[in-house]
């Protein structure tokens, strides 16, 4: 990573877990050159400091990468799983949470 550290970064060890719950590249497709942890470093990012895509620092991915991925996942309901792995370490807030997920009072 040649680029300063955010508060928002994703430790090792969190990584670590997270990477089991990233599918695969598709078989036959075209090899994967996007880092995912910097996907996800931007999309934290994005959501614990409330911004827009377009305001992300341009020392991380460019916006429309971070915003694709996100919004794929979200599609496919990847980020289901990584969203509760981020609350369950603290990483990301509860009102991040899809909606099936949040609590009810």
């Amino acid at each position: 990573m040649n680029r300063k550290p955010y508060s928002t970064d994703l430790s090792d060890d969190i990584w670590d877990v997270l990477q089991n719950y990233i599918p695969d590249e598709k078989p036959g497709g075209r090899p994967r050159d996007t880092n995912i942890r910097e996907v996800i470093n931007g999309i934290l990012y994005v959501l614990n400091n409330d911004c827009s895509w377009r305001k992300m620092p341009d020392d991380l991915l460019p916006w429309q990468t971070v915003y694709d991925y996100y919004h794929k996942w979200r599609k496919n309901s990847i980020w289901d799983s990584l969203s509760l792995i981020l609350v369950e370490y603290e990483i990301l807030d509860e009102s991040h949470l899809p909606v099936v997920y949040a609590q009810v009072s």
